[in-house]
């Protein structure tokens, strides 16, 4: 038996389509239609995912960080009498207590500098304290004293004074001079800097000379006085540096977001303390 099946008659010539052929395309097209659907809604439902979890980093961001403030240092060279100058520093990292944590990280540091001869420059600075870097080099040195079976006592422990201030970085930094023009320079250096409690030790034992100069105030006012060189295309560089943080903590810690927490702040301040003290007795610092 054959079944007649109606017809469906559009404009135009003698076109003739079975309502069968009409309804299979109508239902062919449905999937393509329910994708485009389900397509729509994931890629909302992975934007709002994504729009939230920005959101989440940010605040985190904000809770983390806890400006500290800027500092002064000012440089008189040794090798050239009339060269000398000041920096305004701005410090980039150590305003992140979980990076500040992490003493092994590479401190980051901006500052602005007006020397003489007379030169402008900005620089972008990154090092990290002298003593990790005899630290990794004993390290090392016992790796391969161990491996060898050279020794079967341990090395004993490296101890280093925390009253001295000693990093290698290098710098990067565009200046502009009258005598030379604009240049791009990258170079390393190096810093040694005894802390002011020193100097003020020194001072005690001139007949009580640093009570009458109040040594607790000069050594929240100041950082330290010390050596520095560098390296540039020019040639070596030396100068004595006298680093001041006059207003490096007096204006208190800024808290970034709603949710953070004064409390949480120094219990983090107090850990990365902690993890360097680790750090400079030559202890292993976990995450």
């Amino acid at each position: 038996m054959v079944k007649k099946s109606s017809t469906l008659r559009l404009d135009g010539p003698a076109t003739m389509l079975s309502e069968e052929v009409v309804s299979s395309v109508v239902q062919q097209g449905a999937p393509a239609n329910a994708t485009s659907a389900y397509a729509a809604k994931a890629s909302v439902k992975s934007t709002k995912v994504l729009t939230k979890l920005v959101s989440k980093k940010i605040q985190d961001v904000k809770d983390d960080w806890n400006w500290k403030g800027f500092g002064w240092s000012f440089y008189k060279s040794f090798l050239y009498p009339e060269a000398g100058g000041v920096s305004f520093r701005m410090p980039i990292s150590q305003n992140f207590l979980t990076y500040f944590s992490r003493p092994w990280l590479p401190s980051i540091n901006s500052s602005i500098g007006f020397y003489y001869p007379w030169s402008i420059g900005l620089f972008l600075s990154f090092s990290i304290p002298l003593q990790l870097y005899f630290l990794f080099l004993v390290r090392f040195a016992q790796s391969i004293l161990h491996f060898l079976k050279i020794r079967k006592t341990p090395v004993n422990r490296v101890e280093y004074s925390i009253d001295v201030v000693q990093r290698m970085g290098v710098s990067f930094s565009w200046r502009y001079s009258k005598r030379y023009g604009y240049r791009r320079m990258v170079a390393p250096w190096g810093l040694w800097l005894p802390t002011i409690r020193i100097i003020t030790r020194w001072l005690d034992s001139l007949a009580g000379l640093g009570k009458k100069l109040k040594t607790e105030w000069l050594i929240s006012k100041t950082a330290g006085l010390g050596l520095t060189s560098s390296l540039y295309n020019d040639g070596l560089t030396g100068s004595v540096v006298l680093s001041l943080n006059s207003f490096f903590y007096d204006w208190g810690s800024w808290r970034g977001g709603k949710s953070s927490s004064y409390r949480e702040k120094l219990k983090k301040m107090k850990e990365a303390e902690r993890r360097r003290k680790l750090v400079e007795e030559g202890g292993v610092v976990g995450e």
